[in-house]
């Protein structure tokens, strides 16, 4: 069987994941979800990345881990990297419209740099309630697509 260039670099269960991923996230009323005072001490930009990037890794799991680090060296951000290492940026250069990045290209690139050992945030009662409110859209989308 041929593999296309994407299934090739990506491999095809990551890229079928992307797919899921980025359809309930283009669904997402966004501007709804966030427009809500900021009690996470964080800007406003980085809580949505984190904030999708969590709901993401705990709505569908699959080996999915969420990371933190800087986007470009010196950019605080969060994205999701697969079982296989590929990056899923929920929201990359302010954007809310997911990208699949190849492990390789994201380490030659250099533009996720992991951070290990980062300090726990006070992340406040609002962003947990806001994880869970996203959680439960993303798992009502998935029922009824």
């Amino acid at each position: 069987m041929l593999k296309t260039v994407a299934e090739r670099k990506f491999g095809r269960e990551d890229i079928l994941l992307f797919r899921k991923i980025e359809k309930v996230v283009r669904e997402i009323d966004v501007d709804k979800m966030f427009n809500q005072s900021n009690d996470c001490g964080e800007d406003i930009d980085v809580r949505l990345c984190h904030i999708l990037s969590h709901t993401i890794v705990k709505t569908f799991g699959n080996g999915l881990m969420l990371r933190h680090g800087y986007f470009a060296k010196g950019y605080e951000h969060y994205w999701v990297e697969t079982y296989n290492g590929n990056v899923i940026d929920m929201c990359p250069v302010g954007s809310i419209n997911p990208v699949l990045m190849s492990s390789k290209d994201a380490r030659r690139s250099g533009l996720y740099l992991k951070k290990e050992n980062i300090a726990q945030k006070s992340l406040g009662d609002n962003f947990f309630k806001m994880i869970k409110a996203l959680e439960h859209q993303i798992k009502k989308q998935l029922c009824e697509s």
